[in-house]
């Protein structure tokens, strides 16, 4: 079901799906610390990263990319969704509203090996 005919309301309710949207064809169970890992799946598509939403860098967030290891610990307790990647930053899609980050979405630098910033 198109997303304009099935709005986000943000209201506790049922779901209405009519079988007429995406089909989970499997899962893949990605290490945490793997960057390459997460790349893969990401490329595949949208898939599920926690991420330490608690931090102010994150809760404040409004454009660019989330680069500040120090100002956002690993400790994770938010799933969003890795919608896509740079050479350089995770993009993702959170469930917070439009009017949180770039339009719901926001850019998550890379650290390396091992947890991201963030915790991705």
């Amino acid at each position: 079901m198109k997303g304009t005919k099935y709005p986000y309301t943000g209201k506790k309710g049922s779901c209405r799906a009519d079988g007429s949207g995406i089909k989970i064809q499997g899962k893949t169970k990605v290490d945490k610390e793997s960057k390459a890992g997460h790349l893969t799946a990401i490329a595949r598509g949208p898939t599920s990263v926690s991420v330490a939403s608690s931090e102010d860098i994150f809760v404040h967030y409004k454009q660019g990319v989330i680069n500040n290891a120090a100002a956002c610990t690993t400790n994770t307790d938010h799933n969003v969704t890795a919608i896509g990647y740079t050479s350089n930053y995770y993009i993702i899609k959170n469930s917070w509203n439009t009017t949180w980050g770039e339009n719901g979405f926001a850019k998550i630098a890379f650290n390396g090996e091992g947890l991201g910033v963030c915790g991705i």
